[in-house]
């Protein structure tokens, strides 16, 4: 091989390991940028439609991002989707990530993942429900978690606000139990409508969802229910990604202000779900 090829290889690989790593300073004077989204399927966020196309509402917002990015900055950006094993995954490879990684997988800002992570901007309120087969008797009071769900099997998400939330009802009913851990907060809904001893916290997303599509004999526990979360995106910590991001969160009205965002909650979301995930 004559070296001036040698040479041409080199500096290939190079330049090539470095616009995978675009930082948004690079970018800026690039004018182009690729990010690895890391996303972690989960309907109506991030997942596959019946043509086997990416959608969702994380989804849709990116591209609005995309979008946003080069008729404000210039910037022509692209993504490598890379799908995540599971929530845990999504959390360890985002924090051992490149500059470009992003992760998009229903993440909630905690103290401890705000230390963790860079975060953007919140994109959508959650709402954590607690979900049991329909047999298990409503819970009327959060001073009767013991009577009501003391003898039944916790399951959750590894990693998840929901693993939190959950090990404190079982604190609650004076159980040892250790939670068990599902792939998919659907599969959570799948098990606990087959299984009457089975109960878990799910975004109130994830359970409209279910429902609307698996009419099935499961309940929400409204007493149980959690409200004061807000989802965003992640960057690892030495990532500046999250500037440009929540410029375009915030400048002006906002993007959660706009028709563009109102029509994606719209396209995934129904009338009766929406005002309680919308952000104000």
């Amino acid at each position: 091989m004559n070296k001036l090829l040698l040479l041409s290889i080199i500096l290939l690989s190079v330049f090539g390991l470095k616009s995978q790593n675009n930082t948004w300073k690079e970018a800026v004077e690039s004018k182009n940028a690729v990010l690895d989204v890391i996303f972690y399927e989960n309907e109506p966020f991030s997942y596959f439609d019946k043509d086997k196309q990416l959608t969702g509402i994380e989804i849709d917002i990116l591209n609005s991002f995309k979008k946003w990015m080069y008729q404000n900055k210039g910037v022509a950006l692209n993504y490598n989707y890379i799908k995540s094993t599971s929530f845990q995954n999504t959390l360890t490879t985002i924090a051992n990530g490149k500059t470009n990684s992003i992760g998009a997988s229903t993440v909630s800002k905690t103290d401890q993942r705000a230390r963790d992570y860079n975060f953007s901007a919140p994109y959508l309120k959650n709402i954590s429900v607690l979900i049991s087969h329909g047999d298990v008797p409503t819970l009327v009071s959060t001073n009767h978690f013991e009577t009501t769900f003391s003898g039944l099997i916790p399951i959750t998400i590894q990693g998840s606000i929901h693993e939190t939330l959950l090990k404190e009802v079982v604190k609650a009913c004076k159980s040892e139990r250790t939670p068990e851990f599902a792939d998919s907060p659907m599969k959570i809904l799948e098990l606990i409508s087959d299984n009457p001893r089975y109960y878990g916290y799910v975004d109130i997303l994830t359970y409209w969802k279910y429902i609307k599509n698996h009419p099935s004999n499961i309940k929400m526990h409204k007493k149980a229910t959690i409200g004061n979360e807000f989802l965003g995106f992640i960057f690892p910590q030495n990532s500046d990604w999250n500037i440009p991001m929540n410029e375009f969160f915030e400048s002006g009205f906002g993007f959660t202000s706009t028709k563009a965002y109102r029509e994606i909650l719209e396209k995934h979301l129904g009338y009766e779900v929406i005002d309680f995930v919308e952000l104000d």
